[in-house]
């Protein structure tokens, strides 16, 4: 069917029941309120009344009906029976009649005064979704936010085609609106200037456009001078007052990654309808990456100047400490030998000499007056001016600084020293500003006056690099280090969207009823706890010390582990190829992966390709070797990777592999998809890679990178990413929960120590969702307790040291509840927003706010953690279950020794993609098969108890062949004379 994204199985999903609800939407969708027993009560039979009351609570919970009614969830109609009184087979009888049905799903529109969608609905809906489709390109996301618009203004949700055909219509109507925004800019200069860039250059014959889409590999001071260059470039163009204002910037995002993709000679044979935009795009994002590579560079150089000043002073104080060994030992023989009364005054000094040779004195004497105590390792950075200098005079003449702060002394400073480097003067002005310079400096940088220009230039970029790391300083054309005010909703916008969105997280406006639910909650618990700590094993209270033994898990039961035993024997050996192949016939997730440009034919030579290529990157072997592997030509399957393997069509294919595991039986048996984990896994890499940093403890003397994953409790990964293996966990965690798009619900999440911090607790808790890290030394952890409680809790007294401000909480809300919503609506990624609040001085006290509201739901978390043995065991198997994938993980990953050859970012996403979707593959694999190998047993007659299923995780590999098959030709090999012929010269 032109004109559609979705396939059949997802159409089907889409007018349906949901296999399974979960208990929390069942309470709140499915309880029937006084009026609509009222309501339901008119209707005479009880099969009337089960049908009726069936559909007004689907409605209220899908925005639509679905017509097969008997096909919803057992527990569900139950759960409306027992309400109505009347039995759960009556449903059965409802809907003989067509026209009774009818009548009663009109009356129940009525009543929860719901609307068919009319002709003007469609337009008014068209209109509302093509404005969504230039914030969001991706055609999932845009059907889910249209049938939430439509329930929301209470208008019955149309068939599945409808809905898409609107989308697809919206999409359309986007793009061509995004063109005509681009086209205005193009005036005959600037039509010249994008020409220009797929001509070869006449000195060095290069292609402009190529060397504009290079990123840097390094992080060196060549490395940066060549960023910078690129970007004088752009800015020599003109592409920094370009304004693009009026085009979404993820819709430019859109027709730039499709300018990376293209050739040169592609884009010229383009039409300029849309060559033209591509490249005006393409060059505003590559400004954009040029300033924020620019900065990382700088930083990364930065900082690694100060590490060496730290090694340099740790081998000072060694050295230091040898000398002074070795000079108290010096001592000691000449005061024996001035102790020594044998020895005449006049003789003394013939008599040291005899005990130790003048010249090692004189050597002695010397090295003990070039002895200094350094005030620290800032001593030795003058060591590294030189290297400084290579790339600090065009950084700090290209890029422009802002503050919100007025006469910013740290921008004074850098123009002291752009105008000395433009003058090429070496001496610092009598009047330079040394208002900036820190309490650590300040020795250094004050001990002449006027300063000496090394330690001032030395001390005004490392303060430089600070501020920009905080936000203090911002750089006009960044994404990363731009004004932090600009992640958030705009405070003019606020009022206008504060009730909506304090409506999508279930936040009252004022928070007050969200405060004192909290606070009730903590009043009950802490009495409860504090009585629970009176027992001699387990839990308990020790010396005043609260213990809490480690969780050593549960000893599987004979039962299970017979079971899984048996289950393993029936599994059926399986090559990774045939396994992938397998999948994708059951859930068809080669569909999402899509050409870039979303416009070439599928045939089965691509199919074939799109396999190889994600086996290539998702088992580390790489595309040249997976094609002689495979009998394969390189180009196509080069191909297939650049096109279709991308960030997005993976993770496509991942939600399409999540969501049937979401609908196998056996694993709900595991969990109903509402909890979910997230744990890194490092992984070393093979030469000079920008994003990789040294580790000792995992990498040895090597650098590596983390690919992050989150794992449901289902087994399903939905979601990975890389970061750097020196960052927090903490600060990832929130990324993929909010960009989940599978059928998986979080409402609860749980991570190791490294994913947890205060602020995660209160982001966690404002957006919805339960937080349960499973934290080391949780007993020597402090508790807050309200402000106003003059309670004695005799056991936690020690422990509650500290203090919740609930009325400052409230006086503040409006600003939590901005920061909840800002990240909800995607006007900045969790990730960003964590790291620059966590930095930024200039909104401490939101961070503080925010960090105070953490440490109050912590509190609570620790205090249920510590009464509910369910809750701890439920963290333990889930942090488990991810530690099992990672087995799994690193089974597949098995080429080249597990190291990353990737140098670039977005092919270390790539690959992570891939890595996520062989994981998914083989989970699901093992559970449609784990599920027939029980059915077999159960025909058989083995005791197959329920309970046991819990215990068979789907995280066996055994029966995987992952190297593939090797042929020997005996025959060709016996007839072969004389050696192979040599390859001819390239």
């Amino acid at each position: 069917m032109p004109g559609t994204f979705l396939n059949a199985n997802e159409r089907e999903r889409l007018t349906a029941f949901p296999d399974d609800i979960p208990n929390w939407d069942l309470i709140t969708y499915f309880t029937l309120t006084e009026q609509d027993q009222t309501f339901i009560k008119a209707h005479r039979r009880d099969a009337h009344r089960l049908g009726v009351a069936l559909q007004l609570c689907a409605i209220r919970y899908l925005g639509f009906c679905p017509t097969d009614l008997q096909q919803a969830p057992i527990e569900t109609v139950s759960h409306l029976a027992a309400q109505l009184h009347v039995n759960l087979s009556e449903l059965q009888d409802y809907g003989t009649r067509r026209m009774t049905r009818s009548a009663h799903f009109q009356a129940v529109l009525d009543y929860l005064r719901f609307r068919r969608l009319q002709q003007d609905d469609h337009d008014q809906l068209l209109a509302w979704l093509t404005e969504r489709a230039l914030e969001h390109d991706k055609p999932t996301l845009l059907f889910q936010m249209t049938c939430e618009h439509l329930k929301h203004q209470q208008i019955l949700r149309p068939g599945v085609t409808v809905v898409e055909r609107l989308v697809v219509t919206a999409r359309t109507q986007a793009h061509h609106e995004s063109l005509e925004h681009l086209a205005s800019l193009l005036t005959p200069e600037r039509v010249a200037l994008l020409d220009g860039l797929l001509v070869p250059d006449t000195e060095q014959g290069a292609i402009p456009l190529y060397r504009l889409r290079q990123h840097a590999d390094t992080n060196t001071p060549a490395a940066l001078v060549e960023a910078l260059d690129k970007f004088r470039l752009l800015q020599q163009w003109g592409v920094d007052q370009w304004d693009l204002s009026v085009v979404n910037p993820n819709r430019q995002k859109f027709l730039a990654r499709l300018g990376r993709k293209y050739s040169a000679q592609a884009l010229r044979r383009m039409g300029s309808e849309r060559r033209y935009p591509t490249l005006v795009s393409l060059l505003k994002q590559t400004l954009i990456d040029l300033t924020d590579e620019s900065i990382d560079i700088f930083d990364v150089c930065m900082a690694s100047r100060h590490k060496k000043a730290r090694k340099a002073l740790e081998a000072y104080h060694q050295e230091v400490a040898e000398t002074t060994q070795s000079h108290s030992q010096l001592l000691q023989a000449i005061g024996n030998v001035v102790l020594d009364d044998t020895v005449t005054d006049e003789g003394l000094r013939q008599a040291i000499f005899q005990h130790i040779p003048r010249g090692t004195l004189e050597a002695a004497v010397k090295e003990a007056r070039s002895l200094k105590q350094p005030t620290g390792h800032l001593d030795f950075l003058d060591d590294h001016y030189s290297y400084v200098r290579q790339f600090a005079p065009p950084f700090l003449s290209t890029l422009a600084f802002q503050s919100h702060q007025d006469d910013n002394p740290v921008l004074a400073a850098v123009e002291v020293l752009r105008n000395l480097n433009a003058s090429k003067r070496r001496k610092l002005p009598d009047q330079a500003s040394v208002d900036f310079v820190p309490d650590n400096w300040r020795k250094l940088v004050r001990s002449n006056d006027p300063p000496d220009r090394r330690p001032y230039e030395l001390c005004a970029l490392s303060t430089l690099r600070d501020q920009l790391r905080s936000g203090d300083i911002s750089v006009p054309n960044s994404r990363r280090y731009t004004d932090p005010e600009t992640f958030l909703i705009p405070r003019a916008t606020w009022p206008m969207l504060r009730q909506e969105v304090c409506q999508e997280l279930d936040l009252d406006p004022m928070g007050a009823k969200r405060l004192s639910e909290r606070a009730q909650d903590l009043r009950e618990l802490l009495p409860r706890v504090d009585r629970m700590l009176d027992r001699p094993d387990g839990i308990r209270m020790e010396n005043g010390q609260l213990i809490v033994p480690m969780d050593e898990g549960d000893d599987l039961p004979e039962s299970a582990k017979a079971l899984a035993d048996q289950v393993s024997r029936r599994l059926p050996h399986v090559d990774l190829t045939d396994m992938l192949l397998e999948v994708d016939q059951w859930t068809g997730f080669s569909q999402h992966l899509k050409h870039a440009t979303g416009g070439q034919p599928r045939t089965e030579d691509l199919l074939l390709h799109l396999h190889a290529a994600v086996l290539a990157h998702g088992t580390n072997m790489g595309p040249v070797e997976m094609a002689r592997s495979a009998n394969l030509t390189y180009d196509r399957l080069a191909f297939a990777s650049f096109w279709y393997l991308r960030e997005e069509t993976l993770k496509d294919a991942v939600t399409a592999l999540v969501n049937f595991q979401y609908r196998q039986p056996l694993a709900q048996h595991w969990g109903g998809g509402t909890l979910s984990s997230s744990d890194g896994q490092r992984f070393p890499v093979r030469g000079k890679v920008r994003n990789a940093v040294a580790l000792p403890r995992y990498y040895g003397y090597g650098q590596g990178i983390t690919f992050y994953t989150w794992s449901s409790d289902q087994f399903s990964q939905y979601g990975t990413k890389v970061i750097s293996s020196t960052l927090r966990d903490a600060t990832y965690v929130l990324d993929a929960i909010l960009d989940n798009e599978t059928d998986l619900t979080i409402l609860e999440h749980t991570t190791d120590t490294a994913g947890y911090t205060d602020l995660v607790f209160g982001l966690f808790d404002l957006l919805g969702m339960q937080f349960c890290p499973r934290l080391r030394d949780i007993g020597d952890r402090q508790l807050y307790k309200l402000k106003t409680d003059v309670t004695i809790y005799p056991r936690l007294d020690a422990r509650l040291t500290g203090r919740t401000d609930l009325t400052r909480l409230m006086e503040r809300w409006d600003d939590l509840a901005r920061v909840a919503g800002s990240i909800k609506r995607g006007y900045v990624t969790s990730s960003l927003l964590v790291s620059r609040l966590q930095a930024y001085p200039r909104q401490g006290q939101l961070t503080k706010l925010l960090q105070e509201y953490g440490r109050f739901v912590k509190t609570l978390f620790i205090l249920r953690y510590l009464e509910d043995d369910a809750l701890r065991q439920r963290i333990h198997a889930q942090l488990n279950k991810g530690e099992k994938l990672h087995d799994v993980r690193k089974f597949l990953f098995f080429a080249r020794e597990g190291v990353v050859s990737q140098k670039y970012e977005e092919g270390q996403a790539n690959q992570a993609g891939c890595l996520n979707l062989l994981t998914n593959a083989v989970v699901v694999w093992n559970t449609v098969y784990m599920q027939a190998a029980l059915d077999a047993l159960r025909r058989e007659g083995y005791p197959v108890q329920e309970e046991d299923l819990v215990h068979l995780w789907p995280t066996r590999f055994a029966h995987i062949h992952r190297y593939g098959k090797y042929e020997f030709n005996v025959a060709e090999a016996q007839a072969r004379r004389g050696l192979r012929p040599l390859r001819a010269a390239a």
